[in-house]
């Protein structure tokens, strides 16, 4: 009886943690930002990096949101594919509250090489 109470419990703490992705980022608001990648945190149930993004006064950081590892490695991204330092184009949805967070559409490179996640903002055209 513990083990099941202790099972729901959990659940319901995962799911009220875990905002529901249009509820929290404004798809009308697409935006592009140049930024240089500072840190990326991997696991479940998104991948995000924080990144340092160019603004005419300076610097402001941000953090980015991706899909969950399933959908990354499903189009072509691993932990590899944006590394600290890297300077990157993200072009993301920003938070609906104003904070310095947004939801990744896709990713252009250095290189000009552009990564696209496996991502429902990116089925709504």
């Amino acid at each position: 009886m513990i083990k099941i109470f202790a099972f729901l419990l959990m659940t319901a703490l995962i799911a009220f943690a875990h905002h529901p992705l249009f509820a929290a980022f404004d798809s009308k608001l697409e935006s592009e930002y140049r930024a240089t990648v500072v840190s990326l945190e991997w696991g479940n149930p998104h991948w995000s990096f924080h990144a340092n993004v160019a603004r005419d006064s300076g610097e402001a950081a941000w953090i980015f949101e991706l899909p969950g590892p399933s959908g990354l490695l499903r189009a072509g991204w691993n932990r590899d594919s944006v590394r600290g330092g890297d300077v990157i184009t993200i072009h993301a949805v920003p938070a609906k509250d104003g904070s310095a967070r947004a939801s990744v559409r896709y990713v252009v490179l250095s290189v000009g090489r552009t990564i696209v996640p496996d991502h429902p903002f990116n089925y709504q055209h």
